[in-house]
């Protein structure tokens, strides 16, 4: 039976989480690098929020059953005349696999190489950076020293289902998010499991169905607990079919949070009502072999955001287009998309359209 584990090395997922079409092999030295384009226009708004990202992530297998992987993303973004820029926090990460890959264990540190300490304008700037609509490839440069640990077994039913299970732990450092910081910012550690099913419906199509849940411990500063995040849940669902000149494979996903703990002076107390939106999101790609050296993709992306309980944060959002993969030969390729996207979505006690564009160049290399 094909592997059927992917880890995304602090956060484990359960059951073929991988996005199929990404090129990369457990076993070999390869280095994945990239350029991604994204800006966002809002109607009403005269400046352009947008961002340069270059992703850089290298494999580096240490005996057949374990491998290193080191990532780091530095970013140029800009709205009007603000611009923050830097590097990013670099994730390295290990990962190790017992009884025939059954069972997967990890471990990573976040080295806090992003930038912190961010003056009032860059702190505005990387607000709107979060913003869930955009989903900019770097939406936070820094957070601190962090560690994560995580583990996956997998359970084959018979030679067509696989049941999964998983857990991780995410321990996190205290920093300064602002430069007039007097004390130093607590973040929460987390704790999430997560359930899989795999299913093989035949020869070339494949179910898969996540489900995940994640509990935050409480935000401190000054020995004082100041915030506490909603237990989130969440599942994904995909479906793989794969022909021999022709892939499709379609991804859904759901993520709802309960409500948050905020602080009033004296201690935490429960909002009255939910601030966390609901997050429906969907990607489809269907790539078309037109050679053993090159692929077309057309690509379709979906979002839907609920508004919360205080009727912010609705958005609606679709977009589509055109990506490529050139194989130059057995240990290089180029892939090269390019998106369009499109709709509406809450501003300022507004809905306004919003128009953005996705421009991506990513390139492996196998040694």
């Amino acid at each position: 039976m094909k592997k059927w584990i992917f880890i995304i090395l602090f956060i484990p997922v359960v059951c073929y989480s991988q996005n199929i079409l990404k090129e990369s092999n457990y076993k070999s030295i390869y280095v994945r690098t990239g350029i991604v384009f994204q800006n966002w226009k809002i109607d009403g708004v005269d400046n352009r929020v947008a961002e340069a990202s270059f992703p850089f992530f290298l494999n580096l297998p240490v005996r057949n059953n374990a491998n290193l992987q080191i990532s780091h993303t530095p970013a140029i973004s800009r709205y009007s005349e603000i611009e923050l820029s830097g590097l990013s926090d670099t994730w390295i990460r290990g990962n190790y696999q017992l009884f025939s890959n059954r069972l997967l264990l990890s471990a990573g540190v976040g080295l806090p190489t992003g930038k912190t300490e961010l003056n009032e304008s860059e702190s505005v700037l990387s607000s709107m950076l979060s913003q869930n609509v955009f989903k900019f490839r770097l939406p936070v440069f820094g957070q601190g020293l962090t560690f994560s640990t995580g583990c996956a077994y997998a359970y084959p039913i018979n030679k067509k289902i696989v049941l999964g299970i998983g857990g991780n732990y995410v321990m996190r450092g205290e920093y300064k998010f602002l430069e007039d910081m007097e004390s130093s910012f607590n973040p929460g550690d987390q704790v999430g499991m997560n359930l899989g099913y795999s299913h093989d419906l035949t020869n070339s199509m494949r179910l898969n169905v996540d489900f995940m849940v994640t509990h935050y411990f409480k935000d401190q500063m000054n020995d004082k607990e100041i915030f506490g995040a909603g237990q989130k849940f969440g599942s994904t669902v995909g479906f793989l079919y794969k022909g021999l000149k022709r892939i499709f494979y379609v991804e859904g996903r759901f993520r709802k949070s309960g409500r948050n703990e905020t602080w009033n002076g004296i201690a935490l107390i429960t909002e009255s009502k939910n601030s966390n939106i609901i997050q429906m999101e969907m990607d489809a790609v269907y790539r078309i072999h037109l050679s053993d050296l090159l692929s077309i993709d057309l690509l379709f992306e979906g979002r839907s955001y609920i508004e919360n309980e205080y009727n912010i944060g609705q958005a609606d959002i679709v977009g589509g287009g055109l990506g490529n993969t050139i194989r130059f030969n057995s240990n290089f390729q180029l892939y090269m998309a390019f998106k369009i996207l499109t709709g509406d979505a809450y501003y300022a006690n507004n809905v306004p359209m919003y128009n953005g564009s996705e421009f991506t160049i990513n390139s492996i290399y196998r040694f």
